[in-house]
């Protein structure tokens, strides 16, 4: 009886050991080394109506080449989800979204902190847009006048408030907000999936204050939203990105900015790199870099 307990004892105990063995950070065994110099790069990029892929397309890979080969994933909570559960995974996301789940690497050796973005240190980084038809002022005056007094809730002292708690970057000295007396109406806002928690919260503080509002919030991404509000289905299009002079001059858009953010390139917290140029980027993202141990030097 004893002989048996010991032995399995003696299972319970090694058991995890074997199995760390194959794993990064396990130790400097043989096994661990190969795993990375021969791990393939599996690519992780957004759909094409994501603010956050223009972005990260425009400042990150000078508007170079995405493989073919990438998985294409719908929003910041998809994408953080896939790349912890891919050991050998690469992708970017808004860094409202980082957590533990994932690993924020640097780029050219700057962190994406909040800091480093509202100094202007950290390249990859964004204006928060909320853009509204400028006919809906002629159309419709008293929905205009909704619609303004909820991206003025957004942008003063407390709306920011919101925005700091998600994750982005305020904007500077936002004044408290005012009260108005009356307020009814409905609201439609959809886009950007960066946006969509701030517009969320936002909607709910701003419901609790005027009971006889409603506001509906959606995603769908940045260029959805610009397109759905220029089209009149919404009444609000968040955007993670600038709107273009073509889209603007289209849907006569009226620009309203709601806070900043930057933009992170992750990678599974099993990974050991640390820290990427914009040179291996580019190579990683165009399908020329596809192994680990290209970019380890192994």
């Amino acid at each position: 009886m004893k002989k048996l307990l010991a032995l399995i004892f003696g299972i319970i105990l090694i058991t995890p050991i074997v199995s760390l063995t194959g794993c990064v950070g396990g130790g400097n065994s043989e096994n661990s080394v190969n795993d990375w110099s021969k791990a393939p790069i599996n690519v992780y990029t957004r759909d094409p109506e994501s603010g956050t892929r223009e972005v990260f397309w425009e400042k990150a890979l000078d508007k170079g080449d995405i493989t073919k080969k990438a998985v294409v994933v719908p929003s910041n909570g998809a994408m953080k989800s896939a790349i912890a559960q891919d050991k050998y995974g690469i992708g970017y996301l808004s860094i409202g979204y980082l957590d533990s789940s994932v690993k924020a690497v640097k780029f050219e050796g700057i962190e994406p902190t909040e800091e480093n973005v509202r100094n202007g240190k950290y390249p990859i980084s964004r204006k928060l847009h909320m853009y509204v038809n400028k006919n809906l002022k002629d159309k419709d005056p008293e929905k205009y006048e909704l619609v303004m007094e909820f991206i003025k809730f957004v942008q003063s002292k407390e709306g920011q408030e919101i925005v700091k708690k998600e994750g982005y970057i305020p904007l500077p000295n936002p004044q408290p907000y005012q009260k108005k007396e009356g307020l009814k109406g409905e609201i439609k806002i959809a886009g950007s999936t960066t946006v969509e928690p701030i517009a969320a919260e936002c909607a709910k503080r701003f419901m609790q204050m005027y009971p006889n509002v409603k506001i509906t919030v959606s995603g769908g991404g940045s260029g959805f939203g610009i397109k759905q509000v220029g089209e009149g289905l919404v009444d609000i299009g968040d955007a993670s990105r600038d709107a273009t002079p073509e889209e603007i001059e289209k849907y006569n858009l009226e620009d309203h900015v709601v806070g900043m953010d930057g933009v992170a390139i992750i990678v599974n917290p099993a990974n050991p790199i640390d820290n990427l140029n914009k040179e291996q980027v580019k190579k990683i993202f165009a399908g020329e870099i596809t192994s680990w141990g290209q970019v380890l030097g192994q």
